[in-house]
């Protein structure tokens, strides 16, 4: 792996409101370098997943990017792609692909957002050029045509672990045979693709046949979407360092990194950093003892869900106690499903979030325990006694979402 040199680092700025009824202004910088990593929250008609992006080398010449990623059909994807510097400045194609071959570049194409003369052509002009790549019942299609800038948004994400709002450019494209929206990091030197939706365009035969049936027949078009969930990088003043500051003072504190492949209780390596820190904290306070709570979305059945955050969250105190040392007398496993969100089921992204695994701590009032009410009502948040460590990882079951796309297109 190349040595990142200081002479070869991009360092993006971009403006991020925490959020919040205190939201205010905080300048972070977002370096391009190695461990820089972004999760993407992606769904299909067998489910929803999670590909984990790293970059892994910055040169004079490129950016290298590792992929990793379980598609929901199970199958195992991991990658690499090459993106040129120039690329990054002046290229008018994004494709998000990544395939089986390691270190591939794919000359005249961005991979992680579009390129810089793109945003800022859309900034000053409202209007660009655009080619990108949908999925249609035919297969994987490239799209190219003009898109046009609807306004500056709030893009609420997580960024070192900090639940905050990004600035995002919102614009629109109608194509031969999709239409298209985007939301794209409003920075000319990191404009990230932080989401996209295409819908599939009715062909002729489809609306003919729509016609005919006379409102009993209506034919669902496939769309395609991803969602940037979280982005971080290693040395960055964020929640790990915190946590246990946050206990103190406020008896609560959430931290995020916690993956698990598609409907499964297997922990993915990426997840060791977070779960070194969860020991760490156990180590330096032997007193406290917590309660493991797993957490699921809505998607698939009550018995599924149930039964897959009980073993998310066995998962998680066996690798504490088998990998960590710590004593299985201060864990308590538990699972609760769907019954608990922390935000709307009804989007990909507040599906990737109610994923999650909580620790509760022990010796606290009971009643705002649920591992302690364990079969009865959910309850509700209170501050001071819970530790949420929200995991983003794949969903719990087969049951069609309401969406379908990949950034894996698996050859």
């Amino acid at each position: 792996m190349t040595n990142l040199v200081s002479d070869t680092v991009v360092v993006l700025a971009a403006t991020l409101l925490i959020g919040g009824a205190d939201a205010r202004a905080l300048q972070e910088k977002i370096p391009v370098r190695e461990g820089l990593t972004i999760v993407t929250a992606i769904a299909e008609s067998r489910g929803d997943y999670e590909s984990i992006k790293t970059v892994t080398a910055v040169t004079e010449k490129e950016v290298q990017v590792a992929y990793a990623a379980e598609l929901a059909n199970g199958r195992k994807v991991q990658s690499g792609r090459k993106v040129l510097r120039s690329d990054l400045l002046t290229a008018r194609e994004y494709r998000p692909e990544f395939v089986s071959e390691q270190n591939v570049a794919h000359p005249g194409t961005t991979a992680l957002g579009v390129s810089k003369a793109v945003l800022e052509e859309l900034l000053a002009k409202g209007e660009t050029l655009f080619t990108g790549q949908t999925r249609t019942s035919g297969g994987v299609r490239k799209v190219t045509g003009p898109i046009t800038k609807v306004g500056i948004v709030k893009y609420p994400m997580l960024v070192n672990d900090r639940k905050v709002d990004v600035e995002a450019v919102h614009a629109k494209g109608d194509f031969e045979r999709a239409t298209g929206e985007f939301w794209v990091l409003n920075d000319p030197e990191n404009p990230l693709m932080l989401k996209f939706h295409f819908v599939e365009k009715k062909s002729e035969i489809v609306a003919k046949l729509e016609e005919a049936s006379k409102g009993r027949l209506q034919i669902p078009m496939r769309e395609y979407a991803l969602e940037v969930v979280k982005i971080s990088w290693p040395g960055a003043e964020a929640a790990p360092s915190a946590i246990e500051q946050q206990l103190e003072d406020d008896g609560r504190a959430e931290v995020y990194g916690i993956y698990f492949d598609f409907g499964k209780a297997t922990l993915k390596p990426e997840s060791a950093p977070v779960l070194k820190e969860i020991a760490a904290l156990l180590a330096k306070n032997p007193s406290w003892a917590l309660d493991v709570e797993g957490h699921t979305d809505n998607i698939g059945t009550d018995a599924r869900n149930m039964a897959l955050s009980k073993e998310r969250a066995e998962a998680v105190k066996a690798a504490l106690v088998g990998e960590h040392g710590i004593d299985a007398a201060r864990l308590t496993p538990a699972g609760f499903g769907a019954s608990t969100p922390v935000e709307s089921n009804d989007t990909l992204a507040g599906r990737a979030r109610n994923r999650r695994v909580e620790l509760v701590k022990r010796g606290t009032d009971p009643i705002y325990s649920r591992s302690a009410l364990a079969g009865s009502p959910p309850v509700a948040r209170t501050a001071g006694i819970t530790v949420a460590v929200t995991a983003v990882s794949a969903s719990s079951a087969t049951t069609p979402p309401s969406s379908a796309g990949s950034d894996a297109l698996v050859r």
